[in-house]
């Protein structure tokens, strides 16, 4: 493919094929937990409060498909950021030999010395006004509290566990059958709850789309409102990259 002669809006179109793919994703595991939990005529969406009676615990019951359909959101906007990356480098140098390309990220990390590393690896081979866009965004969890989610929340779902929204989750199969149910538990909660903390509705919009304003530093959020919110970021960020294409 002559990667060298496409305009910068075809390069655009060929990241945000990734963002796009990561809206859907989210769309249709929302429409999954629709089906399950539905509306209540007249009124929010339904939250379920964490109070429970003396020797019950608390949990969600979710198709596995819709924790797994969560990692895929999230690797399509890492996957967004890393075909960005390639991109300003087809613009910028296109001529970069295929072993150097198999080294090239976009540099999300968890601090900033591991974000300066992946940069330094790109910064020579796109536009320098490029690098500093990348400066100035601190893609990593100190310096952009909503890239470093991204990146942790993404090695978490690709290498190590399904993500979860409680401590306590029973999951169960596409049958929906209660003995094909699994009780995943989990110490750490890389979301909290679906739709919202318990008794707090300010996540939800009148049109009923979930969002966030921001993220609380070290707090995990609802799913579906840290998702459309990490999706919305993304979106954002690839389109300020358009001059550099």
């Amino acid at each position: 493919m002559a990667f060298r002669d496409l305009t910068p809006e075809s390069r655009l179109a060929l990241v945000r094929a990734k963002v796009n793919r990561a809206k859907q994703n989210l769309a249709d595991m929302e429409a999954s937990l629709n089906r399950f939990h539905g509306y209540v005529q007249g009124g929010k969406r339904k939250i379920e409060s964490f109070q429970r009676t003396e020797g019950r615990i608390h949990t969600y019951r979710v198709p596995f498909d819709v924790l797994c359909a969560a990692g895929d959101v999230i690797g399509n906007l890492v996957g967004a950021f890393d075909h960005l990356a390639f991109q300003l480098i087809m613009d910028h140098a296109p001529d970069t030999p295929e072993e150097v390309l198999r080294g090239v990220y976009f540099p999300l990390a968890n601090d900033s010395s591991g974000s300066k590393s992946r940069l330094k690896t790109i910064k020579h081979l796109i536009h320098p006004d490029a690098v500093e866009l990348i400066k100035a965004i601190k893609p990593y969890a100190s310096g952009n509290e909503a890239l470093g989610l991204l990146h942790k929340l993404n090695n978490l779902s690709k290498h190590r566990l399904i993500l979860n929204v409680a401590t306590h989750v029973v999951c169960y199969g596409s049958s929906g059958r209660s003995e094909d149910s699994f009780l995943y538990i989990l110490d750490d909660v890389y979301f909290f709850g679906i739709w919202g903390r318990p008794k707090v509705d300010d996540y939800i919009l009148p049109t009923g789309i979930e969002t966030l304003s921001e993220i609380r530093p070290g707090q995990p959020e609802a799913l579906l409102p840290t998702l459309h919110y990490l999706v919305n970021i993304v979106d954002g960020i690839v389109e300020n990259f358009l001059p550099y294409l």
